[in-house]
This record gives structure tokens, sequence and C-alpha cells, in this order.
């Protein structure tokens, strides 16, 4: 803007002079002329470049314009928002005065109850101890009651008839509950001496602990039959046991001189005849009582098992339980 107010300034300032000095010569004339069109270009330059610097501003401002009243907008609906959360917080505000009052109420009633609940815990403490103190009680009762009838039974009962009532683990138990209880002790250590003894009669011979078996058998005092045929049994163990290992031995060379696969009925039956007979002969050279010696009734029996449904069947691994 100002460069065209200086221009225009410039052109009067021409025609001015002009008019003044008509008798400028042709040279300067046109010079003059040609310098006026050229300020009247850049007035129209100008002109234009103002124009449009104009017009960008509006659009400018068109646009400011439109981003205000969208912020606007947006500014009015998180105002609304704000001034409904204000309300609904004064609804609140106003339901929690009232439960505010409530509450005094409910605290008082929740005192009153909770008094009435720790005087009913407190009452219940004392019955729970009460009762604790009675189940004791009870519970010493019985265990004298039972201590006494446990002794009772042992001091006033033939060792043979406690051995034929009793078990390795009854015996166990008992020694438990009585403790070194003087007037049974040797009773209860000569039964478990016993049981002890005998269990070795279950299992494989064993020469070390069968005779650590019969020392402690030496030591019981007790008149018993029982002791004095454990002690006659564990004698002969090592002899039924040996009578044991040739039997096996004996049907095992049977098995390698004889085989009946694929043969008759008769045939396989002789040969099961054969066996039989080598078992009954341990029996009764031996004069084998089966009760007296369950670990060698097993293998008897297993012999039996594996033989009747096969004359030809494999026992020689039962050389390696004896």
């Amino acid at each position: 803007m100002k460069k065209i107010l200086v221009s225009t300034l410039i052109f009067c300032g021409i025609c001015s002079a002009y008019s003044q000095n008509i008798s400028l010569d042709k040279k300067d004339y046109d010079k003059m002329i040609q310098e006026t069109d050229s300020i009247k270009k850049e007035l129209v330059q100008a002109s234009k470049t103002y124009q449009s610097s104009i017009i960008q501003k509006d659009d400018t401002i068109k646009l400011l314009r439109k981003e205000a009243d969208e912020k606007k907008k947006d500014f009015d609906k998180q105002l609304q928002t704000k001034s409904d959360s204000i309300k609904r917080l004064h609804k609140e505000l106003d339901g929690l005065k009232e439960s505010k009052s409530k509450k005094k109420e409910f605290d008082k009633q929740l005192q009153t109850k909770s008094d009435s609940i720790n005087l009913l815990k407190t009452q219940l403490s004392d019955e729970k101890q009460k009762g604790r103190r009675s189940a004791n009680e009870e519970r010493e009762r019985g265990k004298s009651e039972a201590l006494s009838s446990v002794v009772s039974t042992y001091k006033n009962s033939r060792f043979d008839n406690l051995i034929r009532s009793s078990s390795k683990e009854s015996v166990q138990r008992d020694k438990q509950l009585v403790g070194d209880n003087p007037e049974i002790k040797t009773t209860l250590d000569d039964l478990y001496k016993y049981f002890n003894a005998k269990e070795l009669l279950s299992k494989k011979y064993d020469e070390s602990r069968v005779r650590d078996a019969q020392k402690q058998l030496e030591q019981v005092k007790q008149k018993s039959e029982n002791i004095d045929k454990l002690k006659e049994t564990l004698g002969n163990f090592q002899t039924f046991n040996e009578g044991m290992k040739e039997t096996v031995k004996k049907i095992v060379d049977l098995d390698n001189r004889e085989t009946v696969e694929g043969m008759s009925d008769e045939i396989r039956q002789k040969k099961f005849n054969k066996i039989l007979a080598e078992i009954s002969a341990y029996i009764f050279n031996y004069d084998f009582n089966f009760s007296d010696y369950p670990y060698l009734s097993d293998i008897l029996l297993e012999i039996f098992k594996r033989k009747q449904p096969d004359a030809d069947a494999n026992i020689s691994d039962l050389l390696q339980k004896l």
C-alpha cells in the first residue's frame, strides 16, 4: 500500500513538471512516457498483489473462524459434561449426607451386635476349655483303664495263651503303651523275642540270624511249650533247608534227563508222578510240617504250581531262594 502511494506521488510530480515545462524535447518526452508506463505496470502489479493478499487473509480469517466455532462447540460440549458431572456429584453428596446420618445409627447397632458376639465368644471359649479339660480327663481315665487292663492281661495270663492271642505288632504297640512298666516288661520282652525268632521261618534261611534268635530264646525264663517247639524248629531249619535244596536239584536233574513236551498225556503224567514222588519223599523223610516252615512250604507249593500244568516247567531259579 505504501509503495502504491509513493508511486502515485511520483506520477503526480511528473505530470506537474510536464505542465510546467512543455518545451521538453522529444527524447525526454519518450523517456517520461516509458517511466510512466513502468509506474503504471508497477501500480497494476501492486494492486493485484494487494488483492491476492486480501483474499488470502480472508480465507485465513474464515478458516480461523471455522476452527474457533469447532473449538467453541467442543468447549461447550465439555462444559456440559462437566456441568452434568457436578450435578451428579451434588446428588451423590446429598446421598452421602443422608447415608452418614444412617451410618451413625448403623454403627450404633453394629457395636451392640459386636459386643454381643464378643460376649458369646468369651462364653464359647470358656465352654471349649471346659470341654477340653473334660475330654483330657476322660482320655487320661480311659488310658489309665486301658493300661490297667493290658497290665492285668499280661500279668494274669499263661505265656502260651499270650502267644496265641498276640502278634509281633501287638506286642510292639503294648510296649509303647506301658513303657518300662516293671510288672510286665520281662513278659513283653520275651514275647517279642519269640515272635522275632518265629518270623525267621518265613524268610530265606540265614544262619547268623537264626543263631542270634536261638540265643535270645535261651534267655526266656517263661515255661512255654511254644518256646520249646520253636527252639526245636529253628534247630532243624538248616537241615530242612538243605533237604529242600537236594529235592529241587533232583527234580532239575530229572528235567535235564527227560522232556515230555509233545508226548502223550500218559507219559507226561508219569514224569509228573516222579516229581510228586520226590516231593513226597522229602515230606515223609523229614517229617515236614507245612505250618512250621512257611518259607519252605511256599517253595514246595511253587514247584507243584509250575509242574502240574507243565511237567517240563523250569524250577532251577528256586535254588537261588534256598
